[in-house]
């Protein structure tokens, strides 16, 4: 798909993540020093997010061998050794949202139909905790990467995935349980060595990407639709980019991820007719609508919040002075402080992924956000509240002159 991304994470030591940064990159990076924030701008035509790949894995919108599966597990299980072992450097914050398949320029890129891939792994988030989950034990790298692979084989299980159903036991008992089992004992390399004897056992054809236990759909009256259906389905993604475009990157997203469902149908079924995309898409308005509801209520609450903080601040900051501040002028103060907060790119963090207002209630993120905003409050208003003072100051120099 024919978009950028952009993802904004926190940084705690601008030498460590610049080391990093060097090895382990990915689209355009640019760091803010005054906000400690590092922004990505990611081809979405270039890359996919973990978190994306499974979540149409499991709609059945792409196609992926079983073969794939277990190639991507161990690319990922490399990727951390390989930081570890060679570069020296540990992510304590990994998650599905944080990872990146980025495919190299002669791939070819996933797709509705079977398609042979060829990518490197990227990390982002490096040094940002996980806001959207609230406070938590950092947790290192080949352990997080272990849960990631066991959450994505359970899930799997429970939503009946198993890419071959005539084989379903099999893949269920010699495949997934085997690789859940090693990660629960949270060793790394015995993890990696389980899928490479699998891979060994189910003789992984590299040109195919595929292992014995694979179906063959290539011939399939369902696959032939896939087929005579590419293009339809590309247009159809085109046209959800450009009846979106002047909305955010965010409601995209999110839109695209929902609507998975009403394409796998045609997709599947050449005589059934695609949604045609308009701009004034009543999905599109109740989305947005969503949105500027809960940015009004974050402002709200965050207004009250403030209030507080600034009435604190001026009886603490002007101890020392004459003057009193007009009501008109606190109420300025507060707006000021608001608008500030909003503003901060960290905030933007929330929007890095739709996944994590699928799986997180609306209110429990609001939480978090208000959470990560209060810890940032104290200091605007400081700095507010200062030059509040400044400007009085200068006012009665004025006066005396």
């Amino acid at each position: 798909m024919q978009y950028q991304s952009y993802q904004y994470y926190s940084y705690g030591n601008l030498k460590e993540l610049q080391e990093i940064i060097k090895v382990d990159g990915i689209g355009i990076m640019n760091i803010d020093e005054d906000e400690q924030i590092i922004e990505y701008q990611i081809d979405r035509s270039k890359c996919v997010r973990l978190s994306d790949l499974i979540y149409m894995i499991t709609y059945n919108f792409l196609r992926f061998h079983l073969g794939q599966l277990l190639e991507l597990f161990a690319q990922l299980l490399k990727k951390v050794i390989s930081q570890q072992a060679q570069n020296h450097i540990q992510h304590q914050y990994l998650d599905t949202n944080r990872i990146w398949l980025v495919f190299k320029n002669e791939s070819p890129r996933l797709s509705v139909v079977y398609t042979k891939i060829d990518y490197t792994i990227a990390f982002t988030g490096y040094q940002c905790q996980l806001f959207e989950k609230g406070p938590r034990d950092t947790k290192s790298a080949d352990e997080q990467i272990q849960n990631i692979i066991k959450a994505i084989l359970k899930k799997f299980k429970k939503d009946n995935i198993f890419f071959n159903p005539s084989k379903k036991n099999e893949i269920d008992n010699q495949i997934y349980d085997p690789i859940i089992q090693a990660c629960d004992k949270l060793c790394i390399e015995t993890t990696f060595e389980v899928i490479m004897q699998l891979q060994s056992k189910y003789e992984l054809n590299k040109v195919q990407q595929t292992i014995q236990l694979d179906i063959q759909l290539e011939n399939s009256k369902v696959d032939l639709a896939r087929n005579q259906n590419l293009p339809k389905i590309e247009q159809q993604l085109k046209a959800y980019i450009y009846a979106l475009k002047s909305e955010t990157i965010f409601d995209l997203e999110f839109i695209i991820l929902t609507q998975i469902e009403n394409m796998i149908v045609p997709l599947e079924n050449p005589k059934i007719n695609f949604n045609k995309i308009e701009e004034h898409n009543e999905y599109f308005k109740e989305v947005k609508s969503i949105q500027q509801k809960t940015y009004i209520k974050r402002k709200e609450q965050l207004q009250s919040c403030i209030q507080q903080i600034i009435e604190d601040a001026l009886k603490k900051m002007l101890e020392d002075y004459k003057f009193e501040f007009k009501q008109e002028e606190k109420q300025e103060l507060n707006e000021t402080v608001v608008n500030r907060i909003l503003n901060l790119k960290l905030n933007k963090y929330f929007y890095n992924s739709p996944h994590y207002h699928l799986k997180i209630s609306e209110e429990s993120l609001l939480q978090q956000q208000l959470s990560l905003q209060s810890k940032l409050i104290q200091k605007v208003v400081n700095e507010e509240v200062q030059m509040l003072i400044y400007y009085h100051i200068l006012l009665l120099i004025d006066d005396l002159i």
